[in-house]
C-alpha cells in the first residue's frame, strides 16, 4: 500500500488561495479565504446577510434532538455574539473545527480536545490556519524554531509534543483547548471550563452516560466500528458502550513485542472467550520506507513513526470506512490519572516537566507561561484538568490523532464532548482518582467486566493508592530520565 493524501481525513488548510495539494475547495469569508480539505474530510456550512458558519469534520447533538445536517444552520443561529455559539457548541461531539465571520469578524474554535488541531500563522497582510503545521509555515517559508529545536533535544523522544502552544516553527502557533481565535484581532481568548454538578457524584455520573449513549449511536450512522482492547479500564469501557448501544463490534488486540502472558494479550482474550466474542490479535506491521518518505513530504521530520506504523497496520487490517475508537478522555479527565489525588497546588512549573518528560530550561519558560494562563479565570482548583485537556489532549494526543487521520484512518472518541467532561469535572477529582467514573459507567452498561482487574502488576497501580507515593514516584522517574539523557548527551 502507497501513501496518499488524498485518502487523509479530518485535514484541512484555510488560506488565501487553492491549495493545489487538497482535492476540495470553498470559498469562505466573504470570498476572501479558502477553504481546503481533502475528500474524506466532511464539511458543511449555514449561511446569511453578512454570517457565515462553516463545520469542518464530523459531529454528532449529543442530546439526539438536532439533525446533523441541521447542525450548522442550528449554531448560526445562536450567532451573533461568537460566546454563544461556543456555548451551545458544547452539546455537539466528533471530530470537528468551527469557522465563524460576522462580517469583518472571524473566529475559529475545536471540539473539546481539539481532535483536529488548529495551527495558525500570520504574515504583514494575511493568516492561515490548518491542521498540519508542515504546509502552514510553508505558505509563509517559516523555518524551524531555534528555540523550539532546542526544547525537543531536551525531551526523552524528539517526537514528544512541544509545551503550551509553540510549534517547531517560528511564527506558528497551535490553538489549544479551552480557546478561541480571534483572527481580526490576532488574538486568543480563554474559555472557563463548563462544570455541572448535580446531586450526587452518582446521578451526575449517569446524565454523562446518556449523552454517552446518543453520541454512539449517532457515530454508528456513519462508521462501523473496531474496539481496541487492552488489559486497561478505558478500552473495556469503550467496548461496554459500544456492546451496549450497538451489539457485536470488531475486538482487536495489537501483539506488539509482548510475551504471551502480557495481560494486555492475556485479558482481552479472557473478556471475548466469556461473552463469546471472537477477539482479533494484530500483529504489528512496519509501513515502507517509502510511505514514510511519501507521508515526511507533507508533515516534515519529526514525527512518532510507530505510530504511523500502527496507522499503516490498521489500514491493512480493517476496511477505510471503519473508525477506531479511542478512550484518550476516559483515561485523563474520567480518572484524573495526572493529578493522582494530589492538591491543585502541585501542579507547578517542575511537575508538569515531569509529566512531559522535558529536560531543557527553554520548556519550563514555556510551562510557566501556560500556568499563567491555565490561571488567569481563577480556575485553579482544576489545573490538572486543565493540563490534561490542554496538554495531554490539545497536544500529546492530537498530535498521534492527527497522523492517523493523515494515513486515513478514522479515529473518533465517544466521550469527545464537553458536556460530557462537564459531567465528569462535576465529580470530586479524590473520587474520580479512585475510579468512580469507570465503575459506575461499568456497572451500568456491563458489570462482569468489574470482575477482571485493570492491568494487573502495573507500577502505576501501586504508586496511586497514596498521593505522595504518586509524586514521590513522579520526580523519581524523573529525575533518572534526566541523568539517563544527560549521559546519552
Amino acid at each position: 500500500m502507497n501513501y496518499s493524501f488524498d485518502e487523509a481525513t479530518f485535514t484541512f488548510m484555510i488560506s488565501p488561495k487553492e491549495e493545489a495539494l487538497f482535492r476540495r475547495h470553498l470559498a469562505i469569508g466573504r470570498g476572501k479565504y479558502i477553504l481546503n480539505y481533502t475528500a474524506r474530510t466532511p464539511a458543511t456550512y449555514a449561511e446569511r446577510k453578512n454570517e457565515q458558519l462553516v463545520i469542518i469534520g464530523f459531529c454528532v447533538d449529543s442530546q439526539n434532538s438536532i439533525k446533523k445536517e441541521e447542525l450548522a444552520l442550528a449554531l448560526l443561529n445562536h450567532g451573533p455574539n461568537y460566546k454563544d455559539i461556543y456555548d451551545f457548541s458544547s452539546r455537539l461531539a466528533g471530530n470537528f473545527v468551527i469557522f465563524y465571520a460576522h462580517g469583518q469578524e472571524i473566529y475559529v474554535f475545536g471540539d473539546a480536545m481539539h481532535s483536529i488541531p488548529i495551527y495558525y500563522g500570520y504574515d504583514e497582510k494575511d493568516w492561515v490556519i490548518g491542521s498540519v503545521p508542515h504546509l502552514v509555515a510553508g505558505y509563509f517559508n517559516y523555518g524551524f524554531s531555534a528555540e523550539s529545536m532546542a526544547i525537543r533535544r531536551g525531551s526523552e523522544n524528539y517526537s514528544q509534543p512541544l509545551p503550551g502552544d509553540i510549534t517547531n516553527y517560528d511564527n506558528i502557533k497551535i490553538l489549544l483547548p479551552n480557546h478561541i481565535l480571534d483572527l481580526k484581532r490576532r488574538q486568543v481568548m480563554r474559555v472557563p471550563l463548563k462544570i455541572v454538578s448535580l446531586k450526587s457524584s452518582e446521578d451526575t455520573i449517569a446524565a454523562s452516560a446518556e449523552l454517552i449513549d446518543n453520541i454512539t449511536k449517532a457515530f454508528s450512522e456513519k462508521y462501523s466500528f473496531a474496539c481496541p482492547l487492552t488489559a486497561g479500564a478505558d478500552s473495556r469501557l469503550i467496548l461496554s458502550f459500544l456492546q451496549r448501544n450497538l451489539g457485536d463490534v470488531p475486538i482487536y488486540t495489537f501483539r506488539h513485542n509482548y510475551a504471551p502472558w502480557h495481560s494486555d494479550l492475556v485479558i482481552p482474550q479472557i473478556i471475548c472467550r466469556r461473552q463469546g466474542k471472537v477477539h482479533l490479535m494484530i500483529e504489528d506491521l512496519k509501513a515502507p520506507e517509502a510511505y514514510h518518505a511519501a507521508l515526511e513530504e507533507i508533515i516534515g521530520p519529526y514525527y512518532d513513526r510507530g505510530t504511523v506504523d500502527l496507522a499503516y497496520t490498521l489500514r491493512k487490517n480493517f476496511s477505510i470506512n471503519t473508525a477506531i475508537i479511542n478512550g484518550d478522555i476516559i483515561g485523563h479527565i474520567g480518572n484524573n490519572y495526572i493529578g493522582g489525588g494530589l492538591r491543585p497546588n502541585y501542579c507547578n512549573a517542575f511537575y508538569i516537566l515531569c509529566k512531559i518528560h522535558n529536560y531543557e530550561i527553554l520548556a519550563k519558560k514555556e510551562v510557566e507561561k501556560w500556568l499563567q494562563d491555565a490561571c488567569s479565570l481563577g480556575e485553579n482548583e482544576y489545573l490538572f484538568d486543565l493540563f490534561n485537556l490542554e496538554n495531554r489532549m490539545g497536544r500529546w494526543a492530537n498530535q498521534g490523532g492527527n497522523l492517523y487521520a493523515l494515513c486515513g484512518v478514522n479515529r473518533v472518541n465517544i466521550f469527545n464532548s464537553r458536556d460530557v467532561i462537564a459531567y465528569w469535572l462535576g465529580v470530586p477529582a479524590a473520587e474520580r482518582t479512585k475510579n468512580i467514573i469507570h465503575n459506575e459507567l461499568l456497572k451500568r452498561n456491563d458489570p462482569e467486566l468489574l470482575t477482571l482487574p485493570a492491568n494487573p502488576g502495573h507500577l502505576a497501580n501501586i504508586a496511586t493508592k497514596s498521593p505522595y507515593l504518586f509524586l514521590a514516584g513522579t520526580y523519581a522517574k524523573y529525575a533518572y530520565g534526566r541523568i539517563k539523557h544527560f549521559m546519552q548527551k
